[in-house]
């Protein structure tokens, strides 16, 4: 059955879903909506979502790709030679350590892709980025950073700062980290904004993917703003020194190769750092909430977390293997708030629980169904349980859990992801005595499942909480 429902996709895709679920009569089976002219397959099921992950040859992302890459901005004519294959020599300069009989047939953009896992899979290179990021949190969670250069007040300490957005303190503390950590400090020489831009870029960035019709003016404005920082970086803002990562470096060197004009280099950068920062913030909002609104979790955990100390500093790979009731909470923020829609063009007709899905057609992954499966995680799946990947250890390999997607596009950045938010929730917990402001008096923030997700969702419009820091004894 066949929906057209443009607007309600928009503006509520995961209850068109539901309904969709509904009006097949919750068999499972997959089903169509029709949205701006073009028919989407829904899947629901991990099942069929196996089955996905396995169709490589019936199925393609890359077939997506030229669509979006003109939303970040690469103009259509320059879209053919992205595609073009690169001279060996080229690929070899970025990958040394491949023998000249093993260089890969790349094009650049599957050469980025390439440098990307290179970049974020476990390696000398892995644990280089990390110690970077993980170094750039902890400067930004310097008390000095938190509450700005002048840190008396009537020529005292000042040792409370109280009222602080949380969502802001994430999104300033994680975006900060992840800029630096790609582009150098210099970044924010040349956009001191690019935080508050990236973080307008993501609200909005779900128009790019679906093809939103109607008005983007918050989204282009802040895609020229970081565009313009990009290209910058690109001209040799910051000097040869500049602390660049290995994988912009890499990249930008292989643009440089292919005849990338600077505005269409930034435009792919500008990919890179989406991906980078479509969900830390979201995640650390979310984990940082559900630990304040409960004080036995809250204590548990900084209990738990102080084993991880080492001559003051954190021990990341106890956090990682030995403090499980971290690790539950993570799972299970992961597993609540990530409403993305994972998409694949169909190149060849597949036939999926008995139905025939045709080319040129889309196929929707929708996460949230998967993972809020009353069958795969209890009634009560809808909800917040800080023990439920510790009642039950197998939940992790279930079907039905697929925060970082599966297949080929199964995300390089999963490994990243999870000492970046060990790091940063550890740290906040038992660096500083946090707790909610107004003595508690706080409504829990609503998940925002209406706006069509690309990964962990955000809280709804204006809602937001506030929390009181002060360094611990």
């Amino acid at each position: 059955m066949r929906y057209c429902h443009a607007k309600a996709f928009i503006w509520n895709s995961q209850a068109l879903i539901e309904y969709g679920k509904i009006y097949v009569g919750n068999t499972g089976e997959p089903f169509a909506l029709t949205v701006g002219g073009k028919t989407l397959y829904i899947l629901t099921t991990p099942e069929h979502v196996a089955k996905l992950y396995k169709s490589n040859e019936d199925t393609s992302w890359d077939a997506m790709l030229n669509e979006l890459l003109v939303g970040f901005g690469v103009k259509s004519s320059v879209i053919h030679k992205l595609w073009e294959p690169m001279p060996g020599e080229t690929i070899r300069k970025g990958r040394p350590e491949l023998p000249a009989s093993k260089i890969p047939n790349y094009s650049l953009i599957h050469s980025t892709l390439d440098l990307y896992k290179r970049q974020l899979l476990p390696g000398p290179r892995f644990e280089k980025f990390c110690g970077t990021l993980l170094g750039h949190i902890d400067d930004h969670l310097k008390w000095s950073t938190l509450i700005g250069i002048d840190t008396t007040q009537s020529g005292r300490p000042q040792k409370v700062f109280s009222h602080r957005s949380l969502r802001d303190l994430c999104s300033t503390v994680l975006i900060g980290a992840i800029s630096k950590t790609l582009f150098g400090d210099q970044i924010y020489e040349i956009e001191p904004y690019l935080s508050t831009y990236l973080a307008d870029f993501n609200q909005d960035a779900w128009m790019l993917v679906f093809q939103y019709p109607g008005p983007k003016t918050k989204l282009g404005a802040a895609r020229t703003k970081i565009l313009s920082a990009l290209e910058n970086i690109i001209r040799g803002a910051g000097g040869p020194e500049a602390n660049h990562a290995w994988i912009v470096r890499t990249v930008m060197e292989e643009q440089d190769a292919a005849g990338i004009s600077e505005e269409d280099a930034a435009a792919l950068l500008l990919m890179i750092y989406w991906a980078a920062n479509l969900n830390p913030y979201r995640l650390g909002f979310w984990m940082l909430s559900y630990i304040l609104f409960d004080k036995e979790l809250h204590t548990a955990l900084k209990t738990e977390i102080g084993r991880a100390y080492r001559d003051r500093k954190l021990d990341v790979a106890f956090l990682l293997t030995d403090c499980p009731k971290l690790d539950a909470v993570y799972q299970e923020t992961l597993r609540l708030t990530s409403g993305a829609l994972s998409a694949r063009k169909i190149i060849r007709p597949l036939d999926i629980g008995g139905k025939l899905l045709e080319p040129p057609s889309t196929i929707l992954i929708s996460f949230a169904q998967l993972q809020q499966s009353k069958s795969a995680f209890g009634v009560d799946a809808s909800t917040f349980d800080s023990r439920r990947f510790l009642k039950d250890k197998n939940l992790k390999n279930s079907l039905s859990f697929k925060p970082f997607g599966g297949g080929a596009n199964y995300c390089p950045g999963r490994f990243v992801a999870k000492q970046e938010m060990f790091f940063f929730v550890a740290t906040i917990i038992t660096k500083f005595d946090i707790s909610l402001s107004d003595g508690g008096q706080q409504n829990f923030p609503i998940l925002d499942s209406i706006t069509p997700s690309l990964g962990i969702n955000g809280p709804q419009a204006g809602m937001d909480i506030f929390v009181d820091l002060k360094l611990a004894n």
